[in-house]
């Protein structure tokens, strides 16, 4: 059975704090900074060498940003 202590959503079913301060005191924001403190261009490398993929979107990153843009949708026409 999963252990309390490996747990990945601590909260899952908001019986705790849902504040920032809740989610810091669970430990959630624990190594951000250090992770952060390495820069984009290491974040970046990192995302592309995982090998997810995705095109944006339920929280995948878009990485390349030298791909087009896919086309807007044509406008709705509307009748009263």
């Amino acid at each position: 059975m999963l252990q309390d202590k490996d747990r990945i959503f601590t909260n899952l079913y908001g019986f705790g704090d849902w504040t920032l301060k809740g989610a810091m005191a669970r430990g959630a924001w624990d190594g951000t900074k250090s992770i952060i403190d390495k820069g984009k261009d290491w974040i970046i490398s990192e995302m592309k060498a995982s090998g997810l993929r995705g095109r944006g979107g339920a929280g995948a990153l878009r990485i390349d940003s030298s791909a087009p843009s896919p086309p807007a949708p044509p406008p709705r026409a509307w009748r009263h």
